[in-house]
């Protein structure tokens, strides 16, 4: 059962407080996609009709509730529908964008990183319930992820930069339990691992549709790294990520011809022969 509201909008009448309401409430993708979408056009008309004072007010009120939602909500649904809420509310007004940009990228990183490795006292993912439970938000909280690469504010490209090279290297030695990288037996041993390399080839899919140049600039580190999860023998949803991802890398290679390249195409057919060849 999800929570009611912590504190009263003041700023805000019945219909609004209804539209969380609602989105707290719903069950299904559907309809918190389209609650969030209704929170996004009050947050519009807050904007119009407000003054600047009192708009700055509902923005933290409102910022506050869906933060709680996503670190602290009651069920898998209630931190689904805050992730969802944050992702729809990326392009919408603000009386402070930089600083919404700032607030949007921190909430999402360490959201997924209490997901993947924990809060630092053993915990991970057990707050989302079952697998399928943890999948949709790592899932959904990197596709919000791709979504502020794309429409966040120029200080997002940092952010963008440090989720690239986490993603990196859960690919490359995932964490302990305690979230200490570790060799190649935490990898196999870790709790976790699969969690972690599948958020890992979510957010750098994400990266490298929405933001392009800067994931460019690790491309390289990507083909590397990647092969593991590509050849993940446990997890077909790690496989499937894994392929997406270095999809999305090779378009960005094929939009920028050089004779690089057609080291990369010959290293990545090798690679692929290689696993298909009997053994």
């Amino acid at each position: 059962m999800a929570r009611s509201l912590d504190p009263s909008f003041s700023v805000m009448d019945a219909f609004e407080r209804e539209a969380l309401l609602t989105l707290l409430r719903a069950s299904h993708e559907s309809e918190r996609t389209l609650a969030a979408y209704q929170l996004r056009r009050l947050v519009s008309r807050a904007a119009r009709e407000m003054s600047g004072e009192t708009f700055g007010r509902f923005e933290d009120e409102l910022y506050s509730t869906l933060f709680r939602m996503v670190h602290h909500g009651g069920d898998v649904e209630e931190r689904l529908g805050g992730v969802a809420a944050i992702e729809a509310l990326v392009g919408a007004p603000s009386a402070e964008p930089e600083t919404k940009g700032i607030k949007f990228a921190n909430v999402l990183s360490n959201a997924l990183k209490q997901c993947c490795v924990g809060d630092g006292r053993g915990g991970s993912s057990q707050f989302l319930g079952s697998p399928e439970g943890q999948r949709q938000f790592v899932t959904r909280t990197a596709a919000a992820l791709g979504r502020l690469a794309r429409r966040g504010p120029a200080s997002s490209s940092d952010h963008v930069e440090f989720e690239v090279g986490r993603a990196l290297e859960w690919l490359q030695r995932p964490a302990g339990a305690d979230g200490h990288l570790g060799g190649a037996k935490a990898a196999a041993d870790a709790p976790g691992g699969a969690q972690r390399r599948l958020a890992a080839c979510l957010v750098l899919r994400e990266l490298a549709k929405h933001a392009p140049t800067l994931f460019y600039a690790r491309v390289r580190d990507f083909f590397e790294r990647v092969w593991p999860a590509l050849m993940d023998a446990r997890s077909p949803d790690v496989r499937e990520a894994a392929a997406a991802a270095l999809g999305a890398a090779l378009e960005i290679v094929a939009r920028r011809p050089t004779a690089q390249h057609s080291h990369f195409y010959c290293a990545i057919y090798a690679k692929a022969h290689a696993a298909l060849a009997p053994h």
